[in-house]
């Protein structure tokens, strides 16, 4: 009964390209979501002071959530009550959007989320499926169930974005690390999602250096949206400045473990402000004990120097989370009662 006429427009996956002059434009304004900046102390001076200077690239794919739930929700209304189940790690995200979207009191809206089969991220805030089924629920005045299929959850609910990272660092002999120049760029997706949001952190703030510069620059193509995936941006940056960390070590003759021990800071530098309590230096210590890093670290230098086509290794990193600490206004009700059993209730999801 519905005939559809489509009308093929040309298309932008390559987020290289996309910034390209004779590339395909999503938007009117061009395929530039934006470009964030930051610099302390002065980038020219700190590589000038260093011994060693080593410049870096570094490439990461695209990856897909795939909890092994796929997205879903059910939709009900009593009247102007919407009560939504769905699978979902942030019920009250998803409760304040649908309430927004729907132009409805927060009053009138309730989220339900029980057990899922994983979010990773993915099931944060609603989807496009969880505003059409509560649409279909209303002219239906019937409940709704709408669940995407794999394919579906591969396309619409969220990627970790692809990355190019540029990585310039400099380092005195001593192990002082003295300059970090950091770049990357990523997609967002067709619409704004952060897609580069918190990749240049751990270059801000995991390692003592008074002069570091990061330019971040988020782009446009015809994907699915970024969304937050196990530490939204943390991995990819994560993954290049400790590749650097490592090769800094390799040309000045210092171990991997002691040129980060070298380099704990004390204040949270991407922040300004001194930190509460640190455990890094105690946590990298610690783990090289259990671990048993020297002599790790002295057998596979062994073995690799034979003529064996196998070879082995031994490895460590550090790292420091940005965000998810919770903050006010927060509130949790727990109740004892007389046969010493216990009730709680909160908001936060088991995911």
């Amino acid at each position: 009964a519905i005939e559809i006429t489509y009308k093929q427009l040309p298309s932008q996956t390559d987020y290289e390209r996309a910034l390209e002059s004779d590339a395909p434009k999503i938007h009117d304004n061009g395929n530039l979501v934006g470009r964030d900046t930051y610099e302390r102390g002065d980038i020219s001076t700190g590589l000038a002071e260093a011994d060693v200077v080593l410049k870096q690239e570094y490439n990461t794919a695209c990856q897909i959530h795939s909890p092994v739930e796929p997205h879903g929700c059910v939709a009900n209304w009593d009247g102007d009550y919407l009560t939504v189940w769905e699978s979902s790690q942030g019920v009250f995200a998803v409760q304040s959007r649908l309430a927004e979207t729907l132009k409805l009191p927060l009053a009138k809206v309730r989220v339900i989320g029980h057990y899922m089969g994983g979010a990773f991220g993915s099931k944060l805030t609603p989807g496009k499926y969880t505003v059409l089924a509560t649409l279909l629920a209303k002219k239906a005045a019937r409940p709704v169930k709408m669940t995407l299929s794999r394919e579906e959850t591969y396309l619409c609910v969220g990627n970790r974005p692809a990355s190019r990272m540029q990585l310039k660092a400099g380092v005195k002999n001593d192990g002082t690390i003295t300059a970090l120049d950091f770049s990357c760029r990523g997609p967002s997706g067709a619409y704004p999602a952060g897609g580069t949001s918190l990749v240049d952190w751990l270059i801000r703030d995991l390692y003592t250096c008074g002069n570091v510069r990061c330019t971040s620059e988020d782009v446009y193509i015809n994907s699915g949206p970024a969304r937050p995936f196990r530490a939204p941006g943390h991995p990819q940056g994560s993954w290049a400045l400790e590749q650097m960390m490592d090769s800094l070590g390799e040309k000045i003759g210092m171990d991997p473990l002691e040129i980060r021990l070298k380099n704990i800071p004390t204040i949270s530098q991407g922040r300004g402000v001194p930190y509460t309590s640190t455990g890094l230096k105690r946590c990298i210590e610690e783990g090289a004990r259990q671990f048993g890093w020297d002599e790790g670290l002295q057998q596979a230098r062994e073995h690799n120097s034979s003529n064996s086509y196998i070879k082995r290794g031994v490895g460590m990193g550090s790292c420091v989370w940005y965000v998810g600490g919770g903050g006010p206004p927060a509130t949790v009700i727990i109740r004892v009662f007389r046969d010493g059993s216990i009730n709680l209730n909160m908001g936060a999801s088991d995911i």
